[in-house]
């Protein structure tokens, strides 16, 4: 694996995020870290890490961001299922991710607040003989989705079409998937990328769930290979 000291997360529009790597444990590649720290990321701007950089780096530059109009969902019947959802369980600030890509033509975040602190819920909707149905992430899922892709592409050179079969959940066959964890859960998930059956898997363990504690996000992908991201650790505010 190789090594770098920093791994810059861009997002749509303009912001980016520095992601540090520290070895905190001096055994071996797996000891490299991301270290994040949800404190020092407003909501929107976690939003649009997580959003923004799983579309950048898995989508292309053929993407669009914004806050659509509530006539933009009423014509989408998957797209207002998915805002029915989100706000169903208090997130706020829909966003709408945009491509060209047909699996893929809109991917919706929105964000709420936790108790240990900010917390971001991807939607991947879809619409089938006119019945709507997602797959759907929140919590650590997206953010160990978004630093993987972005590490993929800035690590291992793979291309938007690689990365969104790696880290993308599957959307042919029916397969719908949900995780809708906060980060005060332990829990591993598995879901069929384009890949395998089992091609993303997630493991988050809430160490310490706490304010001033942490958690850590493991996620290996299968893309032509195995991949192990480098652990990423979460530090709550």
């Amino acid at each position: 694996m190789k090594r770098r000291q920093f791994i810059t997360l861009s997002t749509l529009g303009t912001a980016t995020f520095t992601i540090s790597l520290g070895a905190l444990n001096p055994q071996g590649a797996q000891a490299i870290i991301f270290l994040f720290l949800l404190k020092s990321i407003a909501g929107p701007s976690l939003l649009n890490l997580a959003l923004g950089g799983l579309a950048l780096s898995a989508l292309g530059s053929a993407v669009s961001q914004r806050r659509q109009r509530q006539e933009w969902f009423d014509a989408r019947i998957e797209a207002q299922f998915a805002q029915r959802e989100f706000i169903r369980r208090s997130f706020t600030d829909v966003t709408v991710a945009e491509s060209s890509v047909p699996e893929y033509k809109y991917i919706l975040g929105a964000f709420r607040e936790e108790s240990l602190g900010k917390s971001v819920g991807l939607v991947f909707p879809r619409s089938n003989r006119d019945q709507a149905t997602m797959s759907a992430f929140s919590g650590p899922a997206p953010l160990g989705m978004a630093i993987a892709a972005e590490y993929l592409k800035k690590e291992e050179n793979l291309s938007p079409a690689d990365i969104r079969s790696a880290i993308m959940p599957r959307m042919s066959g029916g397969i719908e998937v949900t995780d809708w964890r906060t980060w005060n859960s332990s829990g591993f998930i598995a879901y069929p990328n384009s890949f395998s059956d089992t091609g993303t898997r997630i493991y988050y363990d809430a160490v310490e769930p706490r304010i001033g504690g942490f958690g850590t996000i493991d996620v290996t992908v299968n893309a032509h290979r195995r991949v192990r991201i480098p652990q990423i650790r979460v530090e709550f505010s």
